[in-house]
């Protein structure tokens, strides 16, 4: 939804295609991204989402395995520089819509509305076994040099 020089985005989850730069033809001086009660879902993309606020090159994400670390860098060179980004979450914002919300206060210095997130900074894997779906922790994720010691995400 548009109107002015606002742009409200919904996501329901963070499957399927968030491609929206097709809509920011004209500039945009308060971005809303709401992101309640949406429990995530691919981080491929979620970090094709948030390539269109981070600087080409500069980093993304962090990934940590047991055995591995894992650098995400931008590789887009078009990006969109909002005035002001406010995202809405709920404690149903989980996962990588958890990441979204986490980067973009990190990185572009989003102001965060709403109560505490429900995530872990954990991204997981769900395999099937029989007839049950099992989601086994893959990674934790953190932006800075350091692993942040705080799971959730609060409103300023």
């Amino acid at each position: 939804l548009r109107e002015n020089n606002n742009l409200f985005i919904k996501f329901q989850n963070v499957n399927g295609n968030l491609e929206f730069s097709r809509i920011l033809n004209t500039p945009v001086e308060n971005l809303i991204i709401d992101l309640s009660g949406n429990s995530g879902g691919s981080v491929k993309n979620a970090i094709l989402f948030l390539e269109h606020f981070i600087p080409y090159k500069e980093n993304i994400v962090y990934f940590k395995s047991r055995h591995n670390d894992y650098k995400v860098t931008c590789s887009n060179k078009m990006t969109i520089s909002p005035k002001c980004i406010h995202v809405l979450i709920d404690h149903h914002t989980l996962s990588s819509a958890e990441l979204i919300a986490k980067a973009l206060k990190v990185k572009c210095n989003a102001k965060i509305y709403g109560s505490s997130s429900g995530g872990k900074n954990i991204v997981t894997n769900t395999f099937k076994y029989k007839s049950y779906y099992i989601k086994i922790p893959q990674f934790i994720y953190y932006f800075n040099d350091d692993v942040d010691a705080s799971p959730r995400l609060s409103a300023d």
